[in-house]
């Protein structure tokens, strides 16, 4: 009988630990995955509508200092129209107070001054 050298022997196999993935699925396993997905789903679909709401509420308040702005705008636009209106009075009474004066020139001194 011939004695085993290190080449004739071969490597035995060692059996690895089962894990999650190589055991079978029964269907209680199943339905338990399938809740655990579903909750993880249900709980992605809550941020993002939580999400939403955010930028929802971010939107409104920018839409309220818009609307603010616009307010202030359209006061400082009566303001300002009023003022002009005040100011093209003051120069139509300063253009005819002057053509008056005129007039009254040439009536008492003959003439225009310069």
């Amino acid at each position: 009988m011939k004695k085993p050298t290190a080449k004739s022997l071969k490597p035995r196999k060692i059996k690895k630990p089962l894990v999650d993935k190589d055991l079978p699925v029964t269907k209680r396993l199943l339905d338990l995955k399938i809740q655990k997905v579903k909750g993880e789903i249900t709980s992605l679909r809550l941020e993002v509508k939580a999400g939403f709401t955010k930028v929802d509420s971010k939107f409104e308040e920018i839409k309220v200092q818009i609307t603010k702005m616009m307010v202030l705008l359209e006061e400082q636009s009566d303001r300002n129209r009023v003022a002009l209106d005040g100011y093209a009075t003051v120069y139509e009474k300063f253009n005819d107070t002057e053509d008056r004066l005129e007039k009254l020139e040439v009536r008492t001194f003959g003439n225009k001054q310069k």
